[in-house]
């Protein structure tokens, strides 16, 4: 029974993460650990959402490179959440300006 009660209120948030996720991104500065020669922040570069799975991220990051909007992507797990204790996937989009 708690199973199932996890599993709900877990595809619940994955669905409100999705709806979330499909509205404007805020505008944010690149992470810190990202694989580039350069450290500082790149303008153009948006974190679009954070997901549960990398085949999560890379699902929703090869098909918004698919529009006009977005050249480029990349997902790294560096998003740290208090309550699970543990690492989520990142997305961060590169905006064709």
């Amino acid at each position: 029974m708690m199973r199932r009660l996890r599993t709900a209120v877990a595809l619940a948030g994955i669905a409100t993460g999705l709806l979330m996720g499909l509205g404007t991104p805020a505008q944010a500065a690149a992470p810190a650990d990202r694989s580039s020669a350069t450290k500082t922040a790149s303008p153009g570069w948006w974190r679009f959402g954070v997901y549960y799975t990398s085949d999560a991220c890379h699902y929703f990051g090869n098909s918004l490179t698919q529009t006009p909007q977005f050249s480029s992507y990349y997902c790294v797990q560096n998003v740290w959440d208090t309550v699970d204790q543990r690492y989520y996937w990142g997305l961060w989009v590169y905006q064709v300006s």
